[in-house]
């Protein structure tokens, strides 16, 4: 399933259900938090020359702004209300589903400015080191991993996240 996809079935899941307006932002929010981290680390290619360092560093950066951007409104939709939960139905009967709380919303914050702060660093200490594009790759990951494990709402996608983590 794509991340569009699963995009497509929030919304569709979100139009059968009658919610307050400011519950729809918290959705795409903590959707958005993991999918930021994983672009950046899927943007990153494998094998490519030590020269992609500083362009690799720029696409990590603009995933930690979009995941903090993203923090900051899944935070102030759950200080605006009450804890949500979202479902989507998956393949096989799993639903994938989110939860959307002032925990969560402080976490994923505290997780996304660390990840900025990191990814911002290393750009700066890993420059011209043959090692930097694997570095920058597998941290985005994690992040995506560990922003995923924070908004889980169901025992599967948190052992996914466990497992990607």
């Amino acid at each position: 399933m794509s991340a569009l996809g699963l995009i497509h079935i929030l919304s569709d899941q979100l139009s059968g259900v009658s919610l307050d307006l400011a519950s729809v932002p918290s959705v795409y929010a903590a959707v958005c938090i993991p999918l930021a981290w994983a672009a950046a680390g899927i943007l990153i290619p494998r094998r490519a020359p030590a020269t992609l360092a500083p362009a690799a560093s720029a696409i990590a950066l603009a995933g930690a702004i979009a995941a903090l951007l993203s923090a900051v409104i899944l935070l102030g939709s759950a200080l605006a209300g009450e804890a949500l939960t979202f479902s989507a139905a998956g393949t096989a009967g799993l639903m994938l589903s989110v939860r959307v709380d002032v925990i969560a919303g402080v976490m994923t914050l505290l997780v996304a400015f660390v990840g900025l702060v990191v990814t911002r660093f290393s750009n700066a200490y890993l420059a011209g080191d043959p090692g930097q594009l694997r570095f920058i790759r597998i941290l985005c990951q994690t992040l995506a991993a560990v922003s995923l494990f924070l908004i889980a709402a169901n025992l599967w996608l948190l052992l996914a996240s466990w497992v990607l983590m």
